[in-house]
């Protein structure tokens, strides 16, 4: 699995980007009542569904991630906390070199009132029980801390995107852990070579940049 360089509702790295409730694909619901979220009797898992807040917004390659792939990253990556242009957060480095930067977005609780602070939480895409279901949550207290946890189905989170779509060539630029890839170009004499340079995921579209 690939993630995405930012978070949904911004194309910044470091910006906190929108919160949403668990299984609100319209990012609008802020209700306390969990059946709202998507209902009151959820799926144990939402990727890839009409509830999947990623799967909705960004186009069908991307969903949000299981709570065995949050498992996975914080398992498999190294992480520390770093500073991003002002905004504290946790940077994740994988073994192949990809790097992402979660920042410390804190979250919205069931009263619509955002807590910022030196923490953060992220949806996964799975129900941990009745009211709650799984997240990441992260901080930094002297040492960098991330674990799977839950959170009020009600609450707002915020939510990093990961892909399954198979990119070749990835060269894992910094802050660019999401998908990589070259189309390999041509190999007649008489037509250039064009390859895959680049691409930018918002969250209505995506820009490719190609080199000729």
């Amino acid at each position: 699995v690939k993630w995405a360089t930012c978070n949904i509702g911004t194309t910044k790295s470091e910006y906190y980007g929108n919160y949403y409730g668990w299984g609100d694909p319209t990012g609008k619901k802020t209700s306390s009542n969990t059946n709202f979220y998507p209902n009151s009797n959820p799926p144990t898992d939402i990727k890839n569904t009409k509830y999947d807040i990623a799967y909705n917004n960004w186009g069908k390659k991307w969903r949000m991630p299981t709570d065995k792939e949050m498992l996975e990253l914080i398992s498999e990556c190294y992480y520390t906390h770093k500073v991003v242009n002002g905004v504290s957060g946790l940077q994740f480095k994988g073994k192949t070199g990809g790097i992402i930067f979660l920042p410390f977005c804190g979250y919205r609780d069931y009263l619509s009132k955002i807590n910022q602070s030196d923490w953060g939480s992220y949806w996964t895409s799975t129900l941990k029980d009745k009211i709650n279901s799984r997240c990441l949550k992260i901080n930094y207290d002297g040492d960098s801390y991330a674990t799977i946890s839950e959170s009020l189905r009600c609450n707002g989170l915020s939510v990093r995107a990961v892909t399954d779509s198979d990119w070749d060539g990835y060269t894992g630029k910094e802050d660019n852990n999401t998908s990589g890839g070259n189309t390999g170009g041509s190999t007649s004499y008489e037509k250039p070579d064009i390859g895959f340079y680049d691409f930018t995921a918002y969250q209505t579209k995506l820009k490719v940049v190609y080199k000729i």
